[in-house]
């Protein structure tokens, strides 16, 4: 599927660079955990933003493609994450371990060999990809939100039936997460699974006020 000049495929090349680039910052050890964590997220939202993409009631579809802001604005998003990761990549090629057993362990960086001014550069990157995530969270929300055909039309505090039909759904999106998705720890872990699962419940129609003021 085309949305603008971007595919989703090109949305997925980019989610899969994200995913490697992600395992071999976790691979490589504590000096690297925080820009594996700011990969993770990125790799997140990216397949939020391609599911998204992929789907044909979204307003990325929707619209005429030559007028529809929002399918501009996806191009550069898409093209600014790729451009980043590359960079990451850059990175850890150049400080991989040239002794390595096989290409997994040649393209693990190490971290004491890097020269100051890549540090620098890491710390950049870091927060780049921190930043794009929150674009792309911003960019979804808005996207979502301004859709009719999404969002029920839900008093702003749900009752019990509709309590019970949020959980009844995230029930069912749990069982799909887990069968593609490792159980992940900690606060930042929670935080991105909270973020699948809200995502998923609003492609299904409930309302992004609702499912925050009742974080099930």
């Amino acid at each position: 599927m085309t949305v603008g000049s971007t595919t989703t495929a090109d949305i997925q090349a980019v989610e899969t660079s994200a995913k490697a680039l992600y395992r071999r910052a976790r691979a490589a050890g504590s000096e690297f955990a925080e820009i594996a964590t700011a990969v993770r997220g990125l790799h997140t939202v990216l397949k939020h933003l391609r599911a998204e993409a992929e789907d044909p009631d979204s307003l990325l579809n929707t619209q005429p493609q030559e007028g529809s802001v929002y399918a501009r604005q996806l191009n550069p998003i898409v093209e600014d994450c790729d451009f980043t990761l590359k960079q990451l990549s850059t990175i850890f090629e150049k400080y991989g371990n040239p002794d390595g057993d096989d290409d997994q362990v040649k393209t693990i960086p190490r971290a004491g060999d890097m020269e100051s001014r890549e540090k620098d550069m890491m710390a950049l990157i870091r927060t780049k990809l921190a930043n794009q995530k929150t674009n792309i969270d911003m960019f979804l929300d808005t996207v979502q939100l301004h859709n009719p055909v999404k969002t029920h039309p839900m008093p702003p505090n749900a009752d019990a039936a509709q309590i019970s039909a949020i959980k009844d759904k995230v029930d069912a999106i749990a069982k799909r997460l887990f069968r593609t998705t490792s159980p992940t720890t900690g606060e930042a872990g929670e935080e991105d699974l909270w973020r699948q699962f809200e995502y998923e419940l609003v492609r299904e129609g409930f309302s992004a006020d609702v499912l925050n003021q009742n974080k099930v």
